[in-house]
């Protein structure tokens, strides 16, 4: 596998962003506010993950790659490797890319979009016309505000240090990119994310009374409810609550909502690789390439549509019906 080359230091370049940044505070509570919430967004990051992690045999070594960058010279491949967020150092075009998707499907979970800012880094000793570094900024979307055409950031008194009031950044929306989840589950994480909330508030409220007042109702017979409501609310993206909800559907039923799941995760996987190729392409026009992200290898809404014709159809083992989708034996 070839190294790659770090390019010019970060620190030397004239960066040309103007979105503020600041460290976001968790207040103490769980991310996302309910405990069910955040752990449906972990698991949409592992299958993700997953995904690109079942080709791997070692660190930054694949069986087929998953991704390659298309027309695209070494330098710029570096350039765009260093312009992913989240990458975890990995010096691989597949691995950064893997790392920065399955954070940014996490966020679609806890808060539905997640905005970045396309920095661009000059070498002006140099004077050269073309950016030596790029970078993706993470913008807090409470942050920005539009108005008409123009686009703002608010940034915060506690982190302005300038004076005690807010202070207002405009925004190039030239430079702003949002990832979002495909718009047909918009609605759907937006009604699952109220209502594992209330429904964690509630169940939270119960069980301190419970602890200190003669219990009058089932236990079994209560949590069942709160689990069949979380059921229902996310039936759409077919998450299975780590099991919980298996002992409330037939065996056939819940494997179809297992391959609902495994659609939802390709389609966020796919849509936020989409977003990132044209992010790519962008990059590249400033350096006067035009690189094409590929994937393939990777499990598909074939596959899912053929599982589910196998499931219907009665044909084949459970089992069989998500081998595609398992990781492989060595």
């Amino acid at each position: 596998m070839r190294r790659r080359r770090p390019s010019q230091s970060q620190t030397d370049l004239d960066w040309d962003g103007r979105a503020a940044r600041w460290p976001r505070g968790l207040g103490g509570l769980v991310p996302g506010g309910d405990s069910n919430l955040w752990m449906c967004a972990q698991d949409v990051e592992t299958e993700i993950w997953a995904h690109f992690h079942r080709l791997e045999q070692r660190f930054g070594r694949y069986d087929v790659e998953p991704l390659r960058l298309d027309t695209c010279s070494d330098k710029l491949r570096d350039l765009l490797i260093e312009s992913v967020p989240f990458n975890e150092h990995r010096e691989d075009l597949s691995g950064a890319v893997a790392n920065f998707a399955k954070m940014v499907a996490q966020e679609f979970v806890i808060d539905g979009l997640m905005p970045f800012e396309v920095q661009a880094g000059w070498n002006q000793s140099a004077r050269s016309p073309r950016p030596e570094g790029v970078r993706l900024v993470f913008v807090y979307p409470e942050s920005m505000k539009k108005l008409g055409p123009w686009l703002f950031q608010i940034v915060p008194p506690h982190e302005n240090h300038e004076s005690t009031e807010s202070r207002v950044v405009r925004l190039d929306p030239e430079r702003i990119v949002t990832f979002e989840p495909p718009r047909y589950y918009r609605q759907a994480l937006a009604q699952m994310r109220s209502g594992f909330r209330w429904i964690g508030r509630s169940q939270h409220e119960w069980m301190m009374k419970a602890g200190t007042e003669q219990m009058q109702e089932d236990f079994k017979a209560v949590t069942r409810s709160y689990n069949v409501c979380r059921a229902r609310l996310s039936a759409p993206i077919g998450w299975d609550g780590r099991g919980s909800f298996q002992d409330h559907v037939a065996d056939f039923h819940w494997a179809l909502r297992r391959l609902r799941w495994q659609r939802f995760c390709i389609e966020i996987r796919d849509g936020i690789l989409t977003t990132l190729a044209k992010v790519f392409t962008r990059i590249g026009e400033w350096r006067g390439e035009s690189p094409h992200l590929v994937w393939e290898h990777l499990p598909t809404l074939e596959q899912v549509q053929h599982a589910e014709s196998q499931l219907v159809g009665g044909i084949v083992r459970f089992d069989e019906v998500f081998k595609a989708f398992s990781f492989p034996s060595r």
